[in-house]
């Protein structure tokens, strides 16, 4: 068996999510494991390992087209322009703060931050904010799949489902 160790780089920064997404000011090791995730479990399991592994790599054209997105001619011979699947990772991990921020897990209890300064969003803004990026990160995701299965000599002949993989609930009342 030829295993190596994966050493979880980061694609992107808190800081690249509040320039180039939404304000973002959150404490970094927060903002690492929520990029981290949204990698793992958003983009890698969407691209396949291979291609995701490829996205470290500044000198691979392909990946980084599909990474940061381009202009292309579909099979029809439509011109096509994505944003590519940076602007994905940004928002599926902009949603991940949102989600996780506002509280602290303590030896005593899950507590939320309260004084007299500062009031945390009440459960519906954050769950607001959360779906509406994750659906922004989605339309950004199904652009660079789209980009995938028209170059299969670049990315591989195999074909990427395009699928919403969350439930929602709604309240009655909210």
């Amino acid at each position: 068996m030829n295993v190596t160790t994966y050493d979880n780089a980061l694609l992107i920064t808190r800081e690249d999510i509040d320039r180039e997404c939404r304000p973002c000011s959150t404490q970094d090791a927060l903002a690492d494991r929520c990029i981290e995730e949204a990698q793992m479990l958003d983009i890698k399991p969407a691209v396949g390992d291979a291609v995701f592994l490829r996205l470290f790599d500044p000198a691979d054209e392909a990946a980084q087209t599909l990474w940061y997105g381009g202009k292309y001619t579909d099979s029809c011979g439509n011109a096509r322009i994505f944003s590519g699947l940076r602007k994905a990772l940004l928002y599926y991990a902009y949603g991940r703060i949102v989600r996780a921020s506002g509280g602290v897990a303590t030896r005593f209890d899950y507590v939320v931050k309260a004084d007299q300064y500062s009031d945390s969003a009440d459960g519906k803004a954050k769950s607001q904010a959360y779906n509406e990026a994750f659906s922004i990160a989605d339309g950004y995701k199904e652009q660079a799949l789209l980009f995938m299965a028209e170059h299969p000599s670049d990315f591989g002949n195999e074909r990427r489902k395009i699928i919403n993989n969350r439930l929602q609930l709604k309240k009655i009342g909210y």
